[in-house]
């Protein structure tokens, strides 16, 4: 890959001050003059997310994060993981014993769909309705 020598992030301009090591790249905000840190994977990201997505959004399963056009947010492992499988499964409804199995790796209880509810809600918040997560009462959620 080529690294670029200005690239675009959260509406601001960064330019490339210096390579650290073949991995990890120093660039300089243009508006505010402080320095960030970039690996080659987030670049990969950022070229993937201003070239080939064109501002739609997607989720970082790896890193733990849903990119949009200005950014990305972070997400707790029980949120990535709940994300991912809902994703996986678009188009259907994926019940809560099915979520508790593949997040919790255990039986449902009503434990767990108290806890569930509460990820399902942080989510909502943190997706700002980019993915639209519907429920079927007492039956699970899913994106449609």
């Amino acid at each position: 890959m080529k690294i670029p020598k200005v690239i675009s992030k959260n509406n601001h301009e960064y330019i490339l001050v210096k390579q650290v090591n073949d991995k990890i790249f120093l660039y300089k905000d243009l508006l505010y003059g402080y320095k960030e840190c970039f690996t080659l994977y987030d670049l990969e990201m950022i070229k993937k997310q201003n070239k080939i997505y064109g501002g739609q959004t997607m989720h970082d399963e790896k890193n733990f994060r849903y990119i949009t056009k200005n950014g990305y947010v972070n997400l707790t492992v029980l949120e990535n993981k709940i994300l991912s499988l809902l994703i996986r499964e678009k188009g259907r409804i994926v019940t809560y014993k099915e979520i508790c199995k593949e997040v919790y790796n255990d039986t449902y209880d009503k434990y767990y769909h108290k806890n569930i509810v509460l990820h399902i809600t942080r989510l909502r918040q943190k997706l700002n309705n980019d993915f639209k997560i519907t429920n079927k009462s007492n039956v699970g959620y899913g994106i449609i």
